[in-house]
């Protein structure tokens, strides 16, 4: 059987098994709680709402944690890893291995196209931030221009400084408000003037908190000495392409070395060279 298949049965084995045991326990719970000793009906009620309520009320905590570890160490490849029990070589893309990941938003934009002949005219659109009078969520046809986009949301408060494509962590700052809404636009970040501080860089101290911080286990801070000397084939040779310039190295910077932004530019100049 092959890997991949073999995951998927066990994992809805296993989760079959633990909801049909959860299941089980209620009937028989009360009985439990009277041999534990509770008399009075009332009591059995009360005891055997708390034990089947704790397990709910557990996961409110450890929900959040589990999602931090998704965010910490999930990804695209880390799903492809874990349910085809394949690994994506550092050269490759996930295309190469037969696989496409896409999101529903991707998938609803092709199956309109096939059923009823309609491109992709329109995104959903999430505008907030402390700089924007009212934070909405909008289906916006590509090509609206920024402007438009935030006249629409009641525009720009009066301390509103900069304007951010993506999230803040990965998100682009626009220096036009004429700039269009793309296919990939998603958010729409404004920030203000308290939010957005210039932070001076200064040399590499190297305590590893770039490191530490990358969840794809790159070296942030070889390749952000590279990057300084443009030198671009050996950041390439020490797998700048498997970055996903989530920016959590920047963030975690004590120096304020703006790493994710070297490693977009650098990006950049070799898809230049590749082209020419």
């Amino acid at each position: 059987m092959e890997p991949w298949k073999r995951n998927l049965y066990s994992l809805w084995t296993v989760e079959f098994l633990a909801v049909l045991g959860m299941a089980l326990v209620l009937p028989f719970l009360p009985f439990y709680i009277r041999e534990l000793g509770a008399r009075e009906l009332e009591d059995v009620k009360r005891w055997s709402g708390f034990i089947y309520a704790a397990p709910f009320f557990l996961a409110v905590f450890t929900g959040p944690l589990w999602g931090w570890m998704g965010d910490r160490y999930g990804r695209r490849m880390m799903l492809i890893r874990a349910v085809f029990g394949v690994e994506v070589p550092a050269d490759k893309l996930p295309r190469d291995l037969g696989i496409v990941v896409n999101n529903v938003a991707t998938l609803v934009a092709i199956a309109d196209y096939f059923d009823f002949g309609m491109p992709l005219i329109e995104r959903i659109v999430t505008v907030t931030g402390r700089g924007i009078k009212r934070p909405s969520n909008l289906i916006v046809p590509v090509g609206t221009k920024l402007r438009d986009l935030l006249d629409a949301c009641g525009g720009l408060k009066d301390d509103a400084f900069e304007i951010v494509f993506g999230g803040p962590m990965m998100g682009a700052a626009q220096a036009d408000l004429d700039t269009p809404i793309l296919k990939g636009t998603t958010g729409v970040v404004v920030l203000a003037e308290s939010e957005v501080k210039a932070k001076e860089s200064h040399p590499c101290i190297r305590c590893g908190h770039c490191l530490d911080a990358c969840p794809v286990f790159l070296n942030p801070q070889l390749l952000g000495s590279l990057a300084k000397a443009e030198r671009w084939e050996e950041m390439e040779a020490n797998h700048l392409m498997d970055c996903m310039l989530c920016g959590c190295c920047s963030y975690t910077c004590p120096s304020n070395i703006p790493l994710s932004q070297l490693f977009q530019l650098a990006k950049a100049a070799l898809r230049r060279r590749k082209a020419a």
